[in-house]
C-alpha cells in the first residue's frame, strides 16, 4: 500500500489552526512525506503587507 506523499494544510484563523496543524504534521511524520502550510490572507490589504514584508526579507540579487 502506497502512503502519503505530500500534505498540504491551509490556515485560515491563527487562533483556530493548531488543532489541524499538529495533525498534520503528524501524519507526515508517521508517512515520512513533504509538509506544505499555507496562510490565507484575508483581504487585498493584508496580502499586500504580506508581500511587502517578504519582499525586504529576502535579500536581492546583483
Amino acid at each position: 500500500m502506497k502512503g502519503i506523499e505530500r500534505i498540504l494544510c491551509v490556515i485560515v484563523s491563527e487562533k483556530d489552526c493548531r488543532p489541524a496543524l499538529e495533525r498534520a504534521v503528524m501524519l507526515a511524520e508517521n508517512n515520512q512525506s513533504s509538509l506544505t502550510v499555507v496562510k490565507m490572507v484575508e483581504s487585498l490589504a493584508g496580502a499586500l503587507k504580506l508581500l511587502k514584508n517578504k519582499a525586504a526579507s529576502t535579500p536581492s540579487i546583483k
